[in-house]
């Protein structure tokens, strides 16, 4: 969790350096005629590849200015999307090993398999009952669902040995 946290802050570190040399850039660039708000402005929309237009008329310099800050701000992006992307899987990861923690508890406890039109009547009798059970189901959006109602799943084939 800590090298999450780290990325996280190298990427809010990365970001605010690119729009502060962006913005001077721009700034430096435009001369008299560019205000640090058009600066500003101007590096987040080309950051951000929305594409208004620029807000004053760019020279060559500038072009190339823009350029080069596309490149590391969709950099930016790609890094920010991946480090989301490691967190939802880790974030799952770890339900899955608490999931799998408390089924490893369960004693004298029911197995139902497969969450169909019977295995859903039962489930919620059992648990209204405050009965312990387990459900095996193959859909893995089933799996969600039922696990999003607070029940002990597991994913799998119920005909399998293994599981």
């Amino acid at each position: 969790m800590n090298s999450i946290f780290e990325k996280r802050t190298r990427i809010v570190i990365y970001f605010i350096f690119l729009v502060s040399i962006g913005t001077f850039g721009f700034n430096v660039i435009g001369g008299n005629k560019w205000s640090l708000v058009d600066s500003l402005y101007m590096t987040i929309i080309t950051i951000s590849t929305v594409g208004y237009g620029e807000v004053h008329e760019l020279d060559d310099v500038g072009k190339i200015w823009a350029i080069l800050l596309i490149i590391f701000g969709v950099t930016g992006i790609g890094a920010l999307l991946r480090t989301i992307n490691e967190e939802f899987i880790q974030s799952k990861l770890f339900w899955n090993k608490k999931m799998i923690k408390n089924i490893s508890k369960l004693k004298n406890h029911y197995i139902i398999c497969g969450y169909g039109r019977m295995g859903a009547v039962i489930a919620r009798e059992l648990d209204e009952k405050g009965q312990k059970f387990l459900i095996i189901e193959n859909n893995e959006q089933k799996v969600e669902i039922i696990r999003s109602k607070g029940m002990l799943c597991i994913n799998g084939d119920a005909t399998s040995d293994e599981i």
